[in-house]
């Protein structure tokens, strides 16, 4: 009776730290890189939109979810793709479950995907904003989702059917370094044991991955992008290769810190609540598993280093996350070390109400920062189809903000000031000296 107890209070504290993380999409809006697809859009429609993008930017428009990402972003208020956002990031840990079960590492408890999930959105916490709040970056975590849906689909069925090619197309064709990803997992699944590649059984899906990632790597936009955009020149040389890899990795792994806490506690949880002493091989197999899955997606970055960015790592921390506590498990059985029974309560009670706590105030700073934005758009349509000059004041943002943290304008002028400057047919817009 106590233990049935002490589960409810476990799940009614999450579902706190749940609701409290949700609420936080309500102070999403439009700015920078949104207005530009919504001004695109409202100009060339979706079609001739995606077209051109193909031919100046990248070949990610070719994936179902781009389209389906840019139809929400048009037509649905502005707080829907940071509220799905949000929503995927407990979907992508109810699907990682369901892999660990299949491959008999974890029971299925709701108790541990809404732990799993708080700890991966504090874990992200240096890039939610340009993978969740802002609108068009909702795209990452959305892919993010889809991976994980993929890898379960081929471990359950591993058939040619129409619906897992279709989605083997659309996770493909989202990004060149979720193709490694893809990639990676089917070829050491195959290495390890855990799922054997079968030529015959999965030619189609061979032959579906092969096209869409001709047709997103080989996109024109990708090498205009690449010429244009970025400060570092592709030079292909072993030793400049190897700098780049490590000059990325080195990055993801700073922004890694509050998920590698989170990656152990989890791990101490599943450890005592699923006691996986006879797991204790398969544990330390499949960490390093996702730990060289999530090494290969920093991969796509060794041309072009300069398009790694925050909202890129998604996909590493997520397999980073996985590996260490899968690693924990294993660590804590080889010593097979006994933690008292309520270091689970404490555990995971102490980590909902924390969290929670973070959730409020982040919805508290950035109830502020919204009104203030909204202020500022307020003003230029006031100044719409002016030539004056604009002059604005920077916003206010806290150093403990994270999950609204918008690019503000600057001087002399960078997109953020051209994009506004577009979106309201304003004159020149500079920040107040």
């Amino acid at each position: 009776m106590f233990k049935v107890r002490q589960n409810q209070i476990n799940f009614l504290l999450l579902l706190l730290a749940l609701i409290s993380i949700l609420i936080t999409s309500s102070n999403s809006v439009f700015w920078n890189d949104d207005f530009n697809l919504l001004d695109t859009i409202s100009d060339q429609g979706f079609f001739k939109q995606s077209y051109d993008i193909y031919y100046t930017w990248d070949g990610r428009v070719i994936s179902p979810l781009c389209m389906l990402r840019n139809f929400l972003l048009y037509y649905a208020p502005v707080q829907t793709l940071p509220f799905l956002a949000l929503v995927s990031i407990f979907i992508s840990t109810w699907l990682i479950s369901k892999i660990l079960i299949v491959l008999n590492i974890v029971s299925y408890e709701w108790v541990i995907i809404l732990l799993f999930g708080v700890l991966l959105w504090i874990g992200y916490s240096p890039h939610i904003a340009r993978s969740v709040y802002w609108v068009t970056g909702s795209y990452y975590e959305f892919a993010n989702l889809l991976i994980f849906l993929w890898i379960y689909s081929y471990l359950k069925t591993g058939q040619n059917k129409f619906l897992f090619l279709l989605l083997t197309f659309t996770v493909v064709a989202s990004g060149v370094n979720i193709a490694i990803i893809i990639f990676s997992i089917i070829f050491f699944f195959h290495l390890f044991n855990i799922r054997r590649f079968d030529f015959k059984k999965d030619f189609f899906m061979l032959l579906i991955f092969v096209i869409a990632f001709c047709l997103s790597t080989f996109a024109p936009g990708n090498f205009l992008r690449a010429k244009s955009n970025y400060n570092t020149d592709i030079r292909i040389h072993i030793s400049s290769l190897f700098h780049n890899f490590f000059m990325v990795l080195k990055e993801y792994i700073l922004m890694s810190k509050y998920l590698c806490i989170g990656a152990v506690l989890l791990g101490v949880v599943l450890y005592n609540k699923f006691r996986l002493g006879a797991k204790n091989t398969d544990n330390i197999k499949l960490a390093l598993v996702f730990f060289l899955v999530g090494l290969s997606s920093v991969a796509p970055f060794v041309l072009v280093p300069d398009a790694a960015s925050k909202h890129t790592s998604i996909h590493f921390q997520t397999f980073i996350f996985i590996s260490l506590f899968l690693f924990t498990i294993g660590l804590l059985t080889k010593i097979n070390l006994r933690l008292p029974s309520w270091t689970n309560v404490l555990l995971i009670n102490s980590i909902a109400i924390i969290i929670s706590l973070i959730a409020i105030k982040q919805f508290n700073i950035g109830r502020k920062v919204k009104g203030d934005i909204e202020k500022r758009y307020s003003f230029l349509e006031t100044k719409r189809n002016t030539t004056d000059t604009i002059y604005l004041k920077l916003l206010n943002q806290p150093a403990s903000f994270f999950t609204n943290r918008v690019w503000d304008i600057k001087n002399p002028p960078d997109d953020c000031n051209f994009i506004l400057e577009r979106h309201f047919h304003t004159g020149p817009i500079l920040l107040i000296q």
